[in-house]
This record gives C-alpha cells, sequence and structure tokens, in this order.
C-alpha cells in the first residue's frame, strides 16, 4: 500500500536552533531538510544511515515534477550548509558551542535515497530540549521559501500571542536575505514580508500580523503578532501513498455516506470538504434524499446531481422544511459533542497551567540564591533589550511577587533557560497522567 502518513505524525520536532539560524536555503531544500528528518526521527539514534525512495521523498514535500536532477541538487545543498548553535550550560554557565551539516551524506541509487546525519546533529535533533512542530501537510503548500522560512520561525511561539522581537539584520539573515538584497527597509517589506505573510496566512493554520519597532524613523526590529486559525470541524485528513499520487482520506461518517453512497472520489471528497462546511453539506443531502427524483430512482448521476447542488445552492422548499428536522438535530448534537469536548480541554488546560506554576514556584525556591540572581539578571536585560517597559517598571517595583511579572519571567524561562524546567511534565504527558 506505500507509505502511511497518520494523522497523530504529521508534524515533525525541529530544534530551534535549526530554525532560527541564518542561511540561504530555498524553498525545496528546507521542504526536503523537514521531510528526512520526519522520515528518519523514530530510527535516528538507532541507526548510522536511514533510507528513503525519491517517490515517497517527493510525496512527503508536494513535489510533482520527474526531475530528479533538481533533488539531487537540494541534497547537494543540505550536504555543504552548516548550522552552528550556542548551548548555555545552566549549573556552570559555560557556552557549549557546536556545528554540523544539515546532513553529513547523501547517496541515489536506482529509485532510494539513503542519507545520513552527523553524530552531533543526531544528538541535537532527538531530544531537541526546544523545539517547534513543522507540519508537513502545510509545509507542503508553500510556494516560496520565504513563506516557508516565516511560518518555521513563526510556529514554536503558536501558543504565546506574538513572536518574540527579532532585530532587523538578524531576521533577514533568518529568512535568507543577504545584506546586499532589497537594502531599503520598504523593498524589503514588500518582496520578502508581505510576500512571506500572505502565504502563511494562507497556507497554514497561523494567521500572523507584523509589527515593527523603530529608533527614529529607522526599523530597527520585527515581530508577529499570533492567532490560531479556525479549523473546520469536520477535516481530519491522513495521507497515503497509492503509485506515486497523494489522495485525502477524510474518516468522517458523512465522508463514508458521500463515497460510498454518491461514489465520490477521494479527490472530490477534499475538494468538498475544502470549499463546503460540515452543515451545508448535510442540508443538500436532505433535499436530495427527500425529492421525489431520488425516491422514485430517476437521478441517474448521484455524484454529479450532489455537486450541482453545492455548487447551486439547492433550498429546500418551504412546504418540506419539516424533513430538515431530523437533520438539524443531528447537527445540534454534534455541535453539543464538539462544546463539551472544547470544555473539557481547556478544563485540561487550565488544571495544567495550575500544575506548572506550583512546579515553577518549586523550582526557583529550591533554586541556588546565586543561580537565581543570574536568571532575574538576565530576565531584566531581555526586558530593556525588547523594551517591555511596563513589564520593566513592574518588576522593578515589585520583583517576582508581581503576577503578571511571573508569568513573563516564567515565558522567559521557557524561552532561553529551558533546563532549569526540565523535569516540568508537558501537557500531553500530565493528561496522560490524570
Amino acid at each position: 500500500m506505500g507509505q502511511l502518513i497518520e494523522q497523530k505524525r504529521t508534524e515533525v520536532k525541529k530544534h530551534v536552533a535549526t530554525i532560527h539560524c541564518s542561511n540561504s536555503l530555498g524553498l525545496l531544500q528546507r521542504k526536503i531538510s523537514n521531510a528526512l528528518l520526519f522520515h528518519a526521527y523514530p530510527e535516528l539514534q538507532k541507526k548510522e544511515e536511514h533510507e528513503i525512495t525519491v517517490k515517497q521523498l517527493c510525496n512527503i514535500i508536494g513535489y510533482n515534477g520527474n526531475n530528479h536532477a533538481v533533488i539531487k541538487e537540494a541534497l547537494k545543498s543540505l550536504i555543504s550548509v552548516v548550522l552552528e548553535w550556542n548551548l548555555i550550560d545552566e549549573e556552570s554557565g559555560e557556552e557549549d558551542w557546536s556545528a554540523s551539516a544539515i546532513i553529513a551524506s547523501a547517496r541515489i541509487k536506482g529509485s532510494k535515497c539513503t542519507y545520513a546525519y552527523s553524530p552531533r546533529m543526531r544528538s541535537l535533533l532527538f531530544s531537541p530540549t526546544m523545539y517547534g512542530k513543522i507540519n508537513l501537510i502545510v509545509q507542503s503548500r508553500f510556494k516560496s521559501s520565504y513563506g516557508l522560512a516565516l511560518y518555521e520561525n513563526c510556529v514554536r511561539y503558536k501558543n504565546l500571542p506574538h513572536t518574540r522581537w527579532f532585530e532587523l539584520d538578524s531576521f533577514r539573515k533568518l529568512m535568507g536575505v543577504t545584506e546586499d538584497t532589497y537594502p531599503i527597509f520598504r523593498d524589503f517589506k514588500k518582496r520578502v514580508i508581505d510576500k512571506s505573510v500572505e502565504e502563511v496566512n494562507m497556507y497554514s493554520d497561523m494567521i500572523v500580523l507584523p509589527e515593527v519597532n523603530r529608533a527614529g524613523r529607522k526599523v530597527v526590529s520585527i515581530r508577529f503578532k499570533l492567532k490560531e486559525r479556525e479549523k473546520k470541524k469536520m477535516l481530519g485528513v491522513n495521507l497515503i501513498d497509492r503509485g506515486g499520487e497523494n489522495y485525502s482520506i477524510i474518516e468522517t461518517a458523512l465522508a463514508l455516506q458521500l463515497k460510498n453512497k454518491f461514489v465520490l472520489s477521494n479527490k472530490q471528497l477534499k475538494s468538498i470538504f475544502d470549499e463546503y462546511s460540515e452543515e451545508f453539506i448535510v442540508q443538500k443531502l436532505t433535499i436530495i434524499e427527500s425529492s421525489k427524483d431520488y425516491l422514485s430512482g430517476k437521478i441517474r448521476n448521484l455524484s454529479g446531481y450532489l455537486l450541482a447542488a453545492l455548487k447551486g445552492d439547492y433550498q429546500l422548499p418551504k412546504s418540506s422544511s419539516e424533513l430538515m428536522h431530523d437533520s438539524r438535530k443531528e447537527v445540534e448534537e454534534k455541535e453539543n459533542i464538539e462544546k463539551q469536548k472544547k470544555l473539557k480541554e481547556e478544563e485540561h488546560r487550565q488544571r495544567y497551567s495550575d500544575y506548572v506554576t506550583v512546579q515553577f514556584n518549586k523550582v526557583l525556591s529550591e533554586m541556588d540564591s546565586k543561580q537565581l540572581q543570574g536568571l532575574q539578571t538576565a530576565f531584566e536585560e531581555n526586558l530593556v533589550s525588547q523594551n517591555n517597559m511596563v513589564v520593566l517598571q513592574k518588576y522593578r517595583k515589585d520583583g517576582l511577587s508581581s503576577k503578571i511579572v511571573k508569568i513573563f519571567f516564567q515565558i522567559f524561562i521557557k524561552e532561553f533557560y529551558s533546563d532549569v524546567l526540565k523535569n516540568i511534565m508537558g501537557f500531553e504527558d500530565y493528561i496522560n497522567n490524570l
């Protein structure tokens, strides 16, 4: 049947050192880098080399071409690009500097691609203390390297209201823009920022909005406000490789009804669910199934009739409105289930937030006074560098006794000194232990 990308595993955890790095990777190279890590991750520490078919690799990145020379050139680029990163030892304060190529080697023989990571890169990638989750289905939609680069640099802040402030020179490097390319900010904004924001907002599950910080008239830093895109209720897509093509299998009762009763193809199913809400589809099904032509068996092409009903927004005659009752009741029941599920999730998140607060306070109380003072000094310097005067003034007045300061301090520790919180369970582990 080929390679199955399960719904629960469409994301690859990518260390921030490999996201927040300056490089000139193009769109194809970025996609391939993430796809190779996704494929290798389950056995990253067990195997020296990993194997994937060229067809599988192309399916994962959404590449429909047959020019394998392009794939080879992209792999060569990943070998030539060197990443470097600094990690700080929390106890000694010593700098731990490392450097490595993204992949150490690659080989294509026949239909198979074999590749390997350096030991240093394997260690970094397998046990990331700080990471962003890159959704490979989302990744495959991007059309430019700028859009994908912005998505990668925003996604690790997904549950926060905004990213950190990026100094403009650093942000240019993160986006793969050289110093002599678009040196005037208005050109950089038009060609890079606006284009990448448009793609992230169009193709990803986030809405981003840029904010700039100026020193006089000069833009010196940039950050992005983040908002989660409202999800359609019925989408639950698995990708499956069949003969080199990607099919979308939407595993809901409604989808199965459309597939079995109305003989819709997988491609038609995806198109319908992308364009119409579940309630709208159910409404048109009810109209069709209550019509005289349907009941008398006169409709010969059910799939074509349904597509026409959706596109033409066929309406139920007022005299037959009572036929909508059962359908409406079913929709309401589904909405109630979703509502209860959402309330339960909110309850879990509140309990987890309380747990993190308690554990964080415990960590601080048990921390060596010298280490705590060092963290507070770094926190204050960060507030100054971010020009966060409201929190800075509150901190200088009330210290960590202020609730709002404690929240920002916790975010700061999580972002820059995550090893301090290594014994605090993640959300999923906490829920599984309830």
